[in-house]
């Protein structure tokens, strides 16, 4: 044992040398020999791919649990060695280990569920461990539902885009002014979102090249699925390639995982959403998405326990120790779609980050506040297009103030399998159309925090534009509607040396107004309004192929919102 810590000794002195290559080297020689990594970046997640139907015990038709498993995060910052005395001393088996979360799975002899949490409240009372649960299985559900495209109003995929009147297969688009926030592209840097689902269609014509995965074990054990695929479309399908859809944020990369279960797996464990999480986000997405959630099949039984007040501790810890260590994000959920009897619900019940609150957030030891967690999840309801063109809070979706955004969740277009498109609804899909909003302000200003981004998302979405229903009586409190273009702007504004607020009216039949080699899209009633770097110089109208209709001086100091009026050629002449 001597030989085996001074080798030990030696490989951790000389990896600090040769990081990638040794740090490899020296967590497979110390699972060898001490049966955990020694570094905090290792993670194994094999465990996860074990635990099949005949290994759970049911508590009901919804939910149960794992005998012979627990969850045991130990706190930030302990040595090695206090890491092994922690575990050992409490006579734990390793089985896997998620380092960046400072999260281990780990074996014991199965037993009840009353004597499990017996057992971990025994555990936590050891030096350096944080938090012990057992691990609960349930239906952790997704939230969409296909609709038929003829049962919506504005199915034509070939209306013209109208922002002021939204419709049609591109509606949602239209809502969050997506041609206005592209409009600032030439800016825009290479970003990588994170999606955490249930499977995708990699070789999608429309997502052909975009989706990655953190890991080999990931990328093998993923299947191809429409919920994936369709979120996945909603962030980021290619643009302008001829193709049925266009994502939110077609430029971003997408780092992704699969949470849903194998052939062998019925069940859904929490576990495989957590790594799923630390695994994006250690790959380097920044906003990652979640359209998942256990409102359905959320009962007043011992999982329900868990989930209202255990889960938010062992997922805002995970969120703490990634903070710890230098990671940012911004965690954005679905609120959910309902109870098991389809009637809306607060979003505090979906599970997962949406029951994290000033009362359940853990950071426990890490020196992260609760306020810096709270400030790096984002829950979203989901808003519909009713007939007479207003925008209300679906039938389907939850709401509370645990829900603090909207976005278009009712019949949107996107990729499905057999590189096929289809409408779907759910607040699954709202929750990809913030990930991607964020996602572009992020590729603006790479520099923000995942709670600036938040804030800036907040700030600029449009004030109780998605009104109450009639489904939700007890809510009646308008939401704020995601708005890409202020959103893309007010990063742009934070990382300019200078900036000007233009706005105006463009001449009949102007679609766009140039300057400083930069085109901004004129709304359907000739008004626009964009932030330009450009303090003075030549604002042009143009028309659809690109003659110049007009053209007004600009010239203003920085800060300023100025409105210019546009002359035709002719009258300049005059």
């Amino acid at each position: 044992m001597k030989v085996a810590a001074f080798l030990m000794s030696l490989i951790l002195s000389v990896s600090g040398l040769f990081q990638m290559a040794w740090t490899t080297v020296a967590d497979t020689v110390s699972e060898m020999i001490y049966g955990i990594p020694c570094t905090s970046e290792a993670i194994n997640a094999k465990v996860l791919d074990e635990i099949c139907d005949a290994d759970v015990v049911a508590l009901n038709d919804g939910t149960g649990y794992v005998p012979d498993l627990l969850l045991v995060f130990l706190d930030e910052g302990i040595s090695f060695r206090e890491r092994l005395t922690a575990l050992r001393g409490a006579g734990l088996s390793v089985a896997g280990w998620c380092a960046p979360a400072n999260l281990y799975v780990v074996r014991c002899v199965p037993t009840g569920l009353e004597t499990l949490q017996a057992r971990c409240a025994a555990i936590e009372k050891n030096s350096g461990v944080a938090i012990a649960s057992p691990v609960i299985t349930g239906r952790i559900e997704t939230q969409s539902f296909p609709d038929d495209p003829f049962d919506f109003h504005g199915s034509n995929l070939a209306k013209e885009w109208d922002e002021l009147d939204p419709e049609g297969a591109n509606w949602w688009l239209e809502a969050v002014n997506a041609r206005q926030a592209w409009d600032y592209s030439a800016l825009f840097q290479p970003v990588v979102a994170g999606i955490v689902d249930n499977g995708y269609q990699l070789d999608h014509p429309d997502l052909t090249g975009k989706i990655s995965f953190p890991t080999a074990r990931l990328a093998k054990r993923s299947s191809i699925e429409a919920h994936g695929s369709h979120v996945a479309g909603i962030i980021a399908a290619i643009q302008n390639n001829g193709l049925g859809s266009t994502g939110l944020c077609p430029h971003a990369s997408l780092m992704c995982a699969d949470w849903a279960p194998t052939e062998k797996q019925h069940w859904n464990t929490d576990l495989t959403v957590l790594f799923g999480m630390v695994e994006v986000v250690k790959a380097g997405a920044k906003a990652v998405n979640f359209s998942l959630g256990v409102t359905a099949s959320l009962e007043d039984n011992e999982a329900g326990f868990y989930y209202r007040e255990i889960e938010p501790r062992i997922v805002s810890y995970t969120m703490a120790s990634l903070l710890r260590k230098g990671y940012d994000f911004l965690i954005v959920q679905s609120a959910g779609n309902g109870n098991a009897y389809g009637f809306p619900v607060d979003a505090i019940n979906n599970g997962q980050f949406a029951g994290i609150t000033e009362r359940t957030a853990f950071p426990g030891l890490t020196g992260v506040k609760k306020q810096e967690i709270l400030d790096r999840v984002l829950i979203v309801a989901a808003a519909s297009l009713k007939w007479d063109g207003t925008i209300q809070l679906a039938s389907y979706s939850n709401y509370g103030t645990r829900a603090e955004i909207a976005a278009p969740g009712s019949h949107i277009y996107s990729t499905v399998p057999e590189d096929d498109y289809a409408y779907f609804s759910g607040t699954s899909m709202a929750a990809p159309v913030v990930a991607a909003t964020a996602s572009l302000v992020w590729s603006v200003d790479p520099a923000l925090t995942g709670a600036q981004v938040k804030r800036i998302l907040l700030e600029n979405a449009d004030p109780a534009r998605v009104l109450p229903n009639d489904e939700t009586p007890e809510w009646t409190t308008p939401y704020p509607m995601v708005n890409a273009k202020k959103s893309v702007e007010a990063a742009l504004r934070g990382t300019a040396a200078q900036t000007v607020t233009v706005t105006g009216t463009a001449p009949a039949g102007a679609t766009d107004v140039r300057i400083g080699g930069m085109t901004h899209t004129v709304y359907s009633d000739g008004s626009f309004t964009f932030v330009s770097t450009e303090l003075e110089g030549v604002a042009e109208a143009l028309d659809a192929d690109g003659q110049v209709l007009a053209s007004a001086q600009l010239q203003a100091e920085a800060g300023e919102t100025v409105t210019i009026s546009m002359t035709p050629p002719a009258e300049e002449a005059a």
